[in-house]
């Protein structure tokens, strides 16, 4: 996605859009993070990911999905967790879209003030 997101649980944020810029936990020091390159190395999303779906997690499946007229969308999940993606900015692009990689269908794209291919 190309906007804030994030996955909350009862503990509160699993996880965020702004993860991907810090290393993973096993970096400690500063001199590490500022070498730090979020394509190249593991970082805290992918650490995070990890985790999620390390046990097959078969309360993933989700249980319900809102949408509001500003974009935002939570999607929540069987369990106590859901995805929340939420547009930050004014600018009338392409918030986020949804799409499947396995088919040709069309994409579900969602810009600031209109959906195409709903």
């Amino acid at each position: 996605m190309s906007t804030a997101w994030r996955i909350t649980n009862s503990d509160g944020v699993f996880t965020g859009s702004q993860d991907y810029f810090h290393p993973a936990s096993g970096i400690a020091s500063d001199s590490d993070h500022d070498l730090f390159d979020p394509s190249a190395d593991k970082n805290r999303v992918d650490e995070s990911m990890e985790l999620l779906f390390a046990n097959g997690r078969e309360d993933l499946i989700v249980s319900s999905i809102v949408a509001d007229q500003h974009g935002s969308v939570t999607i929540a999940f069987g369990g106590d967790s859901s995805l929340e993606i939420l547009p930050m900015d004014s600018i009338d692009r392409e918030r986020w879209r949804f799409f499947s990689q396995l088919s040709e269908e069309k994409h579900l794209v969602v810009y600031r003030t209109h959906i195409e291919g709903a």
